[in-house]
């Protein structure tokens, strides 16, 4: 597979684990900085990198123990293209920390792009193993980094757990109110100027002011939002989904109405991840929590607390949103959900009253006939998607047929291994001389290269092929019931439409990756 322009790709990753580690020789070594030096000292120590372009690919933050990371995937996108002859990590504990799915890249994907990979403190190279992945070594250490990874995890929720029992402050970072004393990263201070919004919220909500109305209030006084406050005082927080447009919520003076932090109670333990390395959680039984009371200086007293809580959810029955029900309609002027207005008869933007936007209150579609209109639009594209699939289909099949016509392309390769051989015996008995056997032995190793060449286009193809095939099963099923819908079921639309954009005078759709 020839390259115009090689790249050598170096991949960086540090996760939370590290940050907690309290092995401060061992977090110092893998921070960013010094996995950077490394890696780039390690090209300049291999001449064949001269004059090859080097990308650096970071992800700071993420667990090795999944692969959904933003540059990791960034990497493998321009790899599949044939962009990158090279992966160099500084060991496979920063590449993955999962055995499974980390031989897999060894062992089949990186072989199949013909894409060397370099581990430097485990001293791998692939191009040591030509035709072999490293043996028994590197699945037990693909398999040690796992354990580690699991066994680390138990540790940090276990230490984290003990030091929240004894009244310390475990989070990232400090809630909105508040900010990380200085002398002591446990300890939670007053944080002044976000206190006076905090008391002014639950003052007013104790006067009996809703919460919808204080949402407004904040919007139009120009209050940053907690997002914009906590990144104004340099906080590099990450948001799972964020708006466009930063606004007080109903849900954000809700939550911290509720917050008993604000009364100098530290609730720890609410939710546990699902797996080592995944962001999915789940929320813990009340009983599980890890609750302290008077472990910080208190924002608003318990009294204005329990007013406030009374007054604001009184005839509510504190209720939510059913967890998973899914959301369609989005405003296109602040990215909120749009529902029902009271008589149910059509959509607005559900933060019409509150956000202080004015485009939002003039975001309205009557409910039955819009309705009509993204459902005829979601078949429509549907009907469109199920034609391209059929094709694609019909490729994925003529590539996986091409793969039987690979027999002869091997059993060639295998002759000419077994001729090279034989060549080389001759040589070894003195019956040619080497300068014969070195022209012999360097034509047949063009030809093995050109059919190592063409045997894994083939391999990539089918490899692609399969996964694709796999996959379309899902989308057949999605498609035909899509199809097959008779009314609107936002349900079912879901699965072919990430949201619909409402503006005042059109609408956008975000299809599924899947729609042609």
């Amino acid at each position: 597979m020839k390259r115009i322009d090689p790249i050598v790709a170096l991949y960086i990753r540090l996760s939370d684990e590290d940050e907690d580690n309290d092995d401060v020789v061992k977090r110092e070594s893998n921070s960013i900085t010094n996995q950077r030096l490394l890696l780039r000292q390690v090209v300049k120590n291999h001449p064949e990198f001269k004059g090859m372009t080097v990308v650096e690919y970071a992800d700071d933050g993420y667990s090795g123990m999944n692969f959904g990371r933003p540059q990791f995937n960034l990497m493998m996108t321009e790899l599949m293209r044939g962009n990158i002859c090279c992966v160099i990590v500084k060991d496979l504990s920063r590449f993955a920390r999962n055995y499974i799915e980390g031989g897999n890249y060894l062992e089949r994907i990186f072989p199949m792009y013909h894409v060397r990979f370099i581990a430097v403190n485990d001293n791998y190279d692939s191009n040591d193993y030509i035709g072999m992945t490293g043996g028994m070594e590197m699945a037990f250490k693909n398999y040690m980094n796992t354990m580690y990874a699991r066994d680390l995890s138990l540790k940090v929720v276990s230490g984290r757990n003990i030091m929240a029992r004894e009244g310390l402050f475990v989070g990232a970072h400090a809630p909105y109110g508040y900010k990380k004393d200085p002398k002591n990263c446990h300890k939670l201070i007053i944080d002044e100027e976000s206190a006076a919004i905090v008391r002014r919220i639950f003052e007013e909500a104790a006067a009996g002011i809703n919460k919808s109305a204080i949402a407004t209030y904040l919007n139009n006084d120009g209050v940053p939002t907690v997002i914009e406050y906590q990144r104004s005082q340099g906080h590099g927080r990450k948001w799972v989904i964020e708006k466009e447009k930063k606004l007080w919520t109903i849900t954000t003076i809700s939550d911290m109405l509720r917050n008993k932090v604000y009364i100098g109670t530290t609730i720890t333990n609410k939710y546990k991840r699902l797996e080592v390395g995944s962001h999915r959680q789940r929320r813990t039984p009340e009983s599980e929590w890890i609750v302290v009371e008077n472990t910080h200086e208190a924002i608003v007293s318990k009294e204005l607390f329990q007013k406030a809580n009374e007054v604001a959810f009184t005839g509510q029955g504190q209720k939510r949103m059913e967890p998973g029900k899914p959301r369609l309609f989005i405003c296109g002027s602040c990215g909120r959900t749009m529902g029902f207005t009271g008589s149910n008869m059509a959509y607005r933007c559900a933060r019409a009253s509150s956000s202080g936007l004015p485009e939002c209150k003039l975001i309205k579609r009557k409910r039955y006939p819009f309705e009509e209109e993204v459902l005829a639009t979601a078949k429509k594209k549907a009907d469109e998607t199920n034609v391209q699939l059929k094709k694609d289909i019909a490729t994925w099949n003529h590539n996986i047929r091409e793969w039987k016509g690979t027999t002869e392309l091997r059993e060639k390769a295998e002759k000419l291994s077994i001729k090279k051989l034989k060549l080389y015996d001759q040589y070894r008995e003195g019956k040619i001389s080497k300068n014969t056997y070195m022209q012999a032995s360097e034509k047949i190793s063009a030809k093995q290269m050109e059919l190592a060449d063409q045997l894994a286009e083939i391999d990539k193809k089918t490899y692609e092929a399969n996964r694709n095939l796999a996959a379309s099963v899902d989308v057949k099923t999605t498609l035909t019931e899509v199809r097959k819908l008779d009314s609107f079921d936002t349900a079912v639309l879901k699965k072919i439409i990430k949201y619909v954009k409402v503006y005042e005078d059109h609408i956008e759709y975000e299809w599924a990756n899947f729609v042609k």
